[in-house]
């Protein structure tokens, strides 16, 4: 069941940030003062393969993964986020509605919306980052 985090450091002013989390899950908000939810994390799978999907009011959804390093020889220890494949939205989902079940009613049905709203595509595209701008005036080697 996913309990709430006290204290939490807050890293975007004007917006409340909260931290809910359980074994499977941790679930990041940001609220405006409000209560309105501006942006949410939900990662998922933390201990075998995480996961994250990301939404916010102003870009929409993206889905990544955690790359863990420190699997890998030779690499550096800091996890970095990588657009993901598929998420199992259902498996997820199902295991989502048991855990939050204890969550503020209005942040609830919120998640919820917007876990229906992925999964029947009628959320805006999946938002990409932003590729690095291309260096202008560069010679090219011949």
């Amino acid at each position: 069941m996913l309990r709430e985090v006290p204290d939490v450091l807050q890293d975007k002013p004007g917006l409340v940030r909260r931290w809910f989390r359980d074994e499977y899950f941790d679930l990041f908000v940001w609220e405006r003062p409000d209560g309105a939810v501006d942006a949410f994390q939900l990662c998922y799978d933390r201990t075998e393969r995480e996961r994250i999907l990301r939404w916010s009011a102003s870009s929409g959804f993206l889905h990544e993964g955690v790359d863990r390093p420190e699997t890998k020889p030779g690499r550096s220890m800091t996890a970095i986020l990588v657009v993901d494949g598929v998420m199992p939205l259902a498996a997820v989902s199902r295991r989502l509605l048991d855990a939050a079940s204890q969550l503020p009613g209005p942040l609830h049905d919120f998640l919820f919306a917007r876990l229906e709203e992925f999964a029947k595509g009628r959320a805006p595209p999946i938002a990409r980052r932003p590729k690095a701008p291309r260096q202008r005036g560069r010679k090219r080697l011949e």
